[in-house]
């Protein structure tokens, strides 16, 4: 997590390595960042079938602490 101008980003990697800066309201295909503190970050799932996103589960994602640091 990285906090700049008051809001707050999830610092995220995926597969191929490419690393980006996520906020709150950033939307993936099936899902949508709704909370980022600075020990976890929380995502709205949906059915990736539907266009019903009122139906949802509730994904919670500690961050990894780097290597090294304590």
């Amino acid at each position: 997590m990285i906090r700049k101008d008051g809001k707050n980003f999830a610092i995220v990697s995926d597969s191929r390595g490419n690393v980006r800066w996520l906020p709150v309201g950033h939307r993936f295909k099936d899902a949508e960042i709704t909370t980022i503190t600075d020990k976890a970050v929380t995502f709205h799932q949906w059915e990736i079938n539907t266009t019903n996103r009122s139906i949802f589960r509730t994904i919670t994602k500690t961050f990894k602490r780097e290597e090294g640091k304590r």
